[in-house]
């Protein structure tokens, strides 16, 4: 059966390097992780994961997309994704600051400082 929709399984990357292929042991170590890091999303265990996370990249230089459900030795998902990749951790990593003319809340009667 094909398998679509967000809980998908993750696959290699074709932009993977090197692209491993079923026959090498590294490939059943790395999608065990990335199988076994999947489910502990589903399950909410997200400190779990993200050691699971680190360790592939540790271990076997493997990032994984999960917007895209794939995984890449390397890092690599092609320029497009990339491209993406870059743009949406940008976005996350923007440091706002308060500035000077902003107001602060109220709700309801209740008096909210923004510090």
């Amino acid at each position: 059966p094909i398998h679509t929709g967000p809980n998908r399984p993750y696959v290699q990357s074709e932009f993977s390097t090197p692209v491993l292929t079923q026959h090498d042991e590294r490939f059943d170590a790395i999608q065990a992780l990335v199988q076994a890091r999947a489910a502990m999303k589903v399950e909410r265990r997200y400190g779990e994961a993200d050691a699971t996370r680190d360790t592939l990249q540790q271990d076997f230089n493997v990032v994984c997309d999960d917007r895209i459900r794939e995984w890449s030795m390397g890092g690599s998902f092609g320029h497009r994704n990339d491209l993406k990749r870059a743009q949406d951790t940008a976005i996350q990593s923007r440091n706002y600051s308060r500035s000077q003319f902003s107001d602060d809340l109220q709700l309801a009667g209740q008096h909210i400082s923004i510090d």
